[in-house]
């Protein structure tokens, strides 16, 4: 056993070697690191330091808050960055890594380049028009940037990335691999580049090269060899179980945590037959696990014992029905009978997840509170970590852990899109003190996206602080990636965080947050503290009608005095309007106006959104430049009347204005200028 742990520590101590010397070369070929400025103006005079400066700052300057460059702030790029200083990476190495390349500023002082500029209209411009509806000319603005010879290096990159994160998405492997074959064309520095590295990879396996894919990531693997997402990544490419399971094991054992096994084996890996054991941790502290479920069949078992093997015994495992009409409930009584920590709660009527775990807080005395997805498997040492973290950090009123996506048969995957990391930080993961339910009352009863909100009213209410997630390097679950799930439906999709439902909730959320800092605690509102699509609150709620209809950008700088007045008096004379949020194509976006939720506040005011059928009289375009593109994804808008306001000589093709509205006649679309725009309004 003794000859064992020093062979280990040996093997350990190599690692971590190799990883630093990895590190400065990274450094080094960057050509940013000034040895003449970090030595002199922090005045090491060490003769270790001075044979090696970038080794220095490396294992001790970066932690003493030493600068490496004049242009370059230690300290600050660690605090402004939450994910930096919680991946406990250095920070100029992830600067030289990834920082430069998604347009973080080094310091607080550094002002904005032409290159700073351009990244960032790529990245909060063209890529969020990418997801939030125009790919077309989003995609061709990538392509000249990633196809110019003359443009940065790093910013070719950006660009190719982000393109071929579409391509990836919409399932066309081939492309998203030639895209990944120019970034390795660009540098040798992006061979070694984990983001790089994961993109090619995962394209050829897809197309089906997996070994191919297993040498990139076997090369990366040799610098990094804890990386996790590289590991789990590798346990792909093998149909032996016991070669997999050697490969997630890895993952889990390099960072401290139980190996997982097999139960039951058949031959084959999945969910199904995952088992894994940790000590037991006796407490008198209860946990209370809430399981919202609707038809989940076999995957409510797997979900549930994976919770009865927690580390941390002391649970409650309350499982929500929201009307099965499978045999999920029997499945639930039959697991009932082997341990009585599981209680099952019905619902009358079924009404989303959000609805289904309210149902269980009713019924819950857990001192943390925590749910559970009713179709993954957790690691049996999750709940233990993060009551642990609670414990040692006060002030943290509750804590995320990170999950990775898998198939059934257990083969990990990117979640929805190519990202820098397999492994990602799960909202359903939240475990918090009981003192948010009483100080801050339940989740949204919405039907997607409420985790999000809660989770930013803690924040909003207690302190950004008061939320942390933990222990990124690993997966404390792993979640059945479902194409029919909510996330992945197209009026829910989660892209609609750039531009539709998702986007409006989480705007409007993050308004009332702003708004009512003091008073947060959603049970002690008689109406609804802020608005939201109307499919948000009722599924499949998704037809209205209204006498106008206004379509607008109504982001921040965007939605002008005159307009909002001309709104607010169709309001005050009692007009039932409805307000349609389309952001003209190109800018660099930005957050919803608050004038736009005043507007909505109203009870005669509606947002429209992406998957709705509107009934309108009269439909109204605020500005004529937003039909210069028209985004690939729109409500269905019927109206008697169309008016666009002309705010200079571009006048809108018939052609895009009927792709935006089915008029119920053909009369003609009427130009007006602002004043006889209000004029014909308000008459």
């Amino acid at each position: 056993m003794a000859i064992r742990t020093f062979v280990g520590t040996l093997k350990n101590r190599y690692s971590q070697y190799k990883q630093l010397n990895n590190m400065v070369a990274v450094i080094e070929n960057s050509g940013k690191f000034d040895e003449r400025y970090y030595l002199t103006n922090h005045s090491i005079q060490d003769k270790w330091a001075v044979k090696s400066p970038i080794k220095h700052f490396l294992t001790k300057g970066a932690t003493l808050g030493y600068n490496p460059s004049e242009w370059f702030n230690t300290s600050w790029y660690v605090e402004h960055y939450e994910d930096v200083k919680e991946q406990g990476v250095n920070p100029f190495f992830h600067y030289i890594l990834y920082g430069r390349r998604e347009g973080r500023k080094p310091s607080p002082n550094r002002f904005a380049t032409a290159l700073d500029k351009k990244r960032d209209w790529i990245k909060n411009g063209v890529v969020e028009n990418l997801w939030g509806g125009y790919s077309e000319p989003a995609l061709q603005d990538l392509q000249t940037v990633y196809q110019s010879h003359e443009e940065d290096t790093d910013l070719r990159y950006f660009a190719a990335w982000h393109a071929a994160r579409w391509f990836y998405f919409e399932g066309d492997f081939k492309k998203a691999l030639s895209l990944s074959e120019l970034v390795r064309e660009l540098s040798k520095d992006y061979h070694i580049d984990k983001t790089a590295v994961l993109m090619h990879a995962f394209c050829l396996i897809k197309l089906g090269d997996l070994d191919e894919a297993k040498v990139h990531l076997l090369e990366y693997l040799e610098t990094s060899p804890s990386d996790a997402d590289v590991l789990l990544s590798l346990s792909n490419l093998h149909e032996n179980p016991q070669n997999r399971l050697f490969w997630i094991n890895s993952a889990f054992e390099r960072h401290g945590f139980a190996p997982i096994a097999l139960n039951e084996f058949k031959g084959q890996i999945g969910f199904e037959n995952l088992v894994a054991t940790a000590p037991p941790i006796q407490d008198d502290r209860l946990v209370s696990v809430i399981i919202p479920t609707f038809n989940a069949g076999e995957r409510i078992e797997i979900a549930i014992r994976s919770l009865l093997n927690q580390s941390w015994r002391n649970l409650e495992v309350i499982v929500v029905d929201d009307c099965s009409i499978d045999d999920t409930t029997e499945r639930v009584r039959r697991i009932m009978l082997e341990d009585e920590r599981i209680k099952l709660v019905q619902q009358p009527h079924n009404g989303g997840a959000y609805k289904a775990r309210n149902a269980g807080l009713k019924v819950a005395e857990g001192d943390f509170i925590t749910t559970h997805d009713g179709d993954d498997w957790s690691h049996p040492q999750k709940i233990e970590t993060q009551v642990s973290y609670l414990d040692k950090h006060s002030t943290v009123m509750g804590v995320s852990t990170f999950w990775i996506r898998a198939t059934s048969d257990l083969h990990f995957q990117h979640n929805w899109r190519l990202n820098p990391r397999l492994i990602h930080w799960s909202h359903s993961s939240f475990l918090f003190r009981r003192q948010v339910l009483d100080e801050l009352g339940p989740w949204d009863n919405v039907i997607a996206g409420g985790d999000t909100e809660f989770i930013w009213r803690v924040q909003a209410h207690y302190g950004k602080w008061a939320f942390k997630r933990i222990h990124k390097e690993v997966p404390m679950a792993f979640a059945l990636d479902d194409d029919g799930s909510l996330t992945r439906n197209k009026a829910t999709h989660i892209k609609t965080m750039h531009n539709g439902l998702r986007h409006v909730y989480r705007s409007a959320c993050s308004w009332w947050h702003r708004q009512q800092a003091s008073n947060l605690n959603i049970t002690e509102l008689r109406s609804r503290p802020f608005p939201a699509p109307r499919s948000m609150l009722v599924r499949g709620d998704n037809n209205a009608a209204a006498e106008l209809i206004f379509i607008s950008d109504f982001s921040t700088g965007r939605f002008n005095d005159d307009d909002f007045s001309l709104i607010a008096s169709l309001l005050e004379k009692g007009k039932q309007v409805m307000l349609y949020h389309i952001p003209v194509y190109g800018k660099v976006s930005s957050p919803l106006c608050d004038k736009f939720f005043t507007l909505l506040q109203k009870e005669n005011s509606e947002v429209c959104v992406y998957g709705m059928q509107v009934s309108v009289a009269k439909v109204v375009f605020l500005n004529s430049h937003l039909l210069r593109f028209v985004p690939e994804q729109l409500a269905e808008v019927r109206g008697d009347f169309t008016f666009v306001q002309q705010i200079d000589e571009y006048i809108a093709s018939s052609e895009n204005i009927e792709r935006f509205v089915s008029m119920s006649s053909k009369k003609d679309v009427i130009h007006l200028n602002r004043d006889s725009l209000k004029d014909e309004l308000l008459a």
